[in-house]
């Protein structure tokens, strides 16, 4: 069976049923009776995130208030965040094939939806988008980005360089996924909810972490 897990906060997801034998779960982020927003016009997401982990009680302030929306999340860490609890909720009754994708991904990929439709269910490891690369503070596009902190915290070496593709759009096996324990994702995860920066630095590491030797 593939997945298609979907992280979302107020996009459109139409363009899903065009998928094909796929089960698709929606997380959404968006809660209307959670007052703390992004203010698009003003910010962008990373000030938003910025701006968010600076207030003392922010966990609480985003947890999901509303009864009548499914799959509420809390907004935190962007996409790499409820990938990771995603994984740690189902740690257990995983698909055969996880595709994790945002309510957004055309402009990273345009034929995006052919590409997952036509996946293979016994592919190992599978990103979609522009190949790029990344130092450890995610230049040359960004340059302060924990990339190299990140990776040096979960496996205890040190990494200069990382081939990715952008969007945090990519496919991975349940065995793939059960390389590592559950204490993996749980340690992802608080790097998620302690690191405004995180989500774009885990962008950079996930072909690293789950495409070995790369």
């Amino acid at each position: 069976m593939k997945q298609v897990v979907i992280n979302r906060y107020n996009g459109d997801t139409e363009w899903t049923n065009q998928l094909i034998g796929c089960d698709v779960l929606i997380y959404n982020k968006y809660d209307p009776l959670v007052p703390y927003h992004i203010d698009k016009g003003k910010e962008s997401l990373r000030d938003f995130y910025e701006r968010l982990y600076a207030i003392p009680n922010y966990i609480e302030m985003v947890q999901p208030r509303s009864t009548d929306i499914s799959n509420l999340v809390p907004n935190l860490g962007q996409d790499a965040y409820t990938f990771f609890l995603h994984i740690i909720n189902h740690y257990d009754n995983l698909a055969d094939m996880n595709i994790f994708l945002h309510d957004n991904p055309i402009h990273h990929c345009q034929n995006l939806i052919e590409q997952v439709n036509d996946l293979p269910e016994d592919s190992d490891f599978v990103d979609f988008g522009q190949s790029m690369l990344s130092d450890e503070y995610g230049g040359p596009m960004d340059h302060d980005l924990p990339v190299g902190e990140i990776y040096e915290r979960l496996f205890g070496k040190k990494k200069t360089e990382f081939v990715f593709k952008s969007g945090s759009l990519f496919a991975a096996s349940r065995d793939v996924l059960l390389r590592y324990d559950i204490d993996f994702y749980r340690e992802c995860a608080e790097i998620g909810e302690t690191d405004p920066r995180s989500s774009w630095a885990f962008e950079r590491l996930f072909r690293t972490i789950f495409k070995r030797g790369e």
